[in-house]
């Protein structure tokens, strides 16, 4: 569920809610409710290109990507949109 949905849900008598985490867990806390822990799941992120694009440029996206993650590009722009994650280094 996204934010705006978690509230909806709820007050139209849902029993149990999931989804994104963090609009999960503000709701929770200002409503009493409680989060079970671990998470089940993670979101991964891909990249994909037309399949008729030169290997080439399929390998030099896939070292762009590598690079961003590894410098914390990907980190600290998660950090200033105000999400929580954790960026792979696989």
């Amino acid at each position: 569920m996204r934010g705006d949905e978690v509230e909806q849900a709820y007050e139209g008598g849902a029993d149990v809610l999931s989804g994104v985490r963090q609009p999960i867990t503000a709701y929770a806390q200002e409503h009493g409710l409680t989060v079970l822990e671990p998470a089940f799941q993670a979101i991964r992120q891909a990249v994909a290109v037309p399949r008729e694009r030169p290997e080439r440029l399929v390998a030099g996206l896939d070292a762009i990507v590598a690079e961003l993650k590894a410098s914390g590009f990907v980190a600290a722009s998660l950090e200033r949109a105000g999400q929580v994650a954790t960026v792979p280094q696989d």
